[in-house]
């Protein structure tokens, strides 16, 4: 919180590859794709900083890859974006095939998350 009593949010943009299963328990996909994930779920586990349960018929073994460019007051974010999104694909490229493979029978997505507050 600031003095003036309102929340301090990070501007940020953030990169992920998310992989869900109702099968591959995180550890597989882990050994399948050779990249250490930053955020793993097992299906029946609680949602973290949540503590609650998924309904059964939502509920996914989870497991994410991501990367986050903090940005900070003045910043343009269009001169750094580039590389950063470039970057993590060369991150994620050497085990391209393995994730072409899971993304047949397993959801598969890469998202892009620009968070500002101010513009």
């Amino acid at each position: 919180m600031t003095l003036s009593g309102k929340q301090d949010y990070l501007d940020y943009l953030a990169i992920s590859l998310w992989i869900t299963s109702d099968v591959l328990s995180p550890e597989t996909v882990t050994r399948m794709i050779g990249i250490i994930p930053s955020y793993v779920r097992s299906r029946g586990t609680p949602i973290p900083r949540l503590g609650i349960n998924r309904r059964p018929e939502f509920d996914h073994h989870e497991w994410q890859f991501r990367e986050q460019l903090d940005v900070q007051a003045g910043d343009c974010i269009g001169k750094r974006s580039e590389e950063f999104i470039t970057q993590f694909f060369e991150k994620i490229k050497m085990a391209a095939t393995s994730i072409r493979e899971l993304s047949e029978n397993h959801s598969v997505t890469i998202s892009l998350v620009y968070q500002a507050h101010d513009m």
